[in-house]
């Protein structure tokens, strides 16, 4: 059964077979399993021109007393100023909803809601019904974004082509790995048969396709914004990724990972093979 003799060689040819053999039973799982989909009707949508360069950021947070303050500072540190933050404090039990309320009394482009516990899913959905542009981008309390975030995504958005402009991140609050390494070589349709293509945090949308298709899937309790991609691929809208790395994730997706792994995974595979959440 096995090789008289063992050798380097020996070794690693095994290890690619094996691996190319797991590739192929990952295509054939996505592409030939029999499972419920969801209806893909073709969405025809006029896009008309953006004309106002503000900017609705939406943020639901949850004890981020450690990072919020940092947080909005990179919001307020942006060279594009014609913004509003709308932050939703979901719950928190620590001194969250304080510090966003002393900063947001000091700037009136920062309002505060919620403090009722109603997850990130609604409190997204309820931020874009309370936002005053036609432009939404997304942060995260424990995330920062690059000061340039804003100006270098926002000429995407207002030239028409695009639904969805996104950019590179670091993985991690020592900024020492960056997201999006198989998204720079391969298509965000071909990788998002696998994974979330794009870090949450750094999306900024047309309102008029988010409203599109009806928001964030409330359905969806976690892998909310792998869900939200799969839409807009679905429906054929425009996505382009900016090679800039331009955002710092913290460490919450890797906290709910770990707290909720079980429920991720889950609601994750969901997205990908475009099933029903049960």
């Amino acid at each position: 059964f096995f090789p008289s003799k063992i050798n380097a060689l020996t070794v690693l040819t095994y290890t690619l077979n094996n691996l190319m053999s797991i590739s192929l039973l990952k295509i054939i799982r996505i592409y030939i399993t029999k499972i419920t989909k969801y209806n893909s009707p073709s969405l025809e949508i006029y896009r008309p021109q953006i004309t106002n360069d503000k900017i609705s950021i939406i943020m639901s947070v949850f004890n981020e007393e450690e990072y919020i303050q940092k947080s909005i500072e990179s919001i307020q540190n942006q060279t594009h100023k014609n913004f509003e933050l709308l932050i939703y404090d979901d719950g928190s039990e620590d001194s969250t909803y304080k510090i966003i309320k002393d900063i947001a009394e000091k700037d009136e482009r920062i309002k505060i809601f919620g403090s009722k516990k109603i997850g990130l899913t609604k409190a997204l959905n309820f931020l874009i019904e309370q936002s005053k542009s036609d432009i939404i981008a997304r942060q995260d309390g424990d995330d920062f974004s690059h000061p340039k975030r804003l100006e270098k995504q926002l000429p995407l958005i207002l030239n028409n082509k695009y639904d969805l402009i996104t950019c590179r991140a670091y993985k991690d609050p020592s900024e020492s790995i960056t997201s999006q390494r198989l998204t720079k070589y391969f298509s965000e349709s071909l990788v998002s048969n696998f994974k979330n293509p794009f870090i949450h945090g750094t999306y900024l949308m047309r309102k008029d396709t988010l409203l599109a298709i009806d928001g964030y899937d409330e359905s969806f309790k976690y892998a909310q914004d792998y869900k939200l991609i799969k839409d807009f691929l679905r429906f054929g809208f425009k996505i382009r990724l900016l090679d800039s790395v331009l955002y710092t994730s913290g460490d919450k997706e890797q906290r709910i990972s770990k707290l909720h792994k079980t429920e991720q995974q889950y609601f994750a595979s969901c997205a990908k093979f475009q099933r029903f959440p049960t």
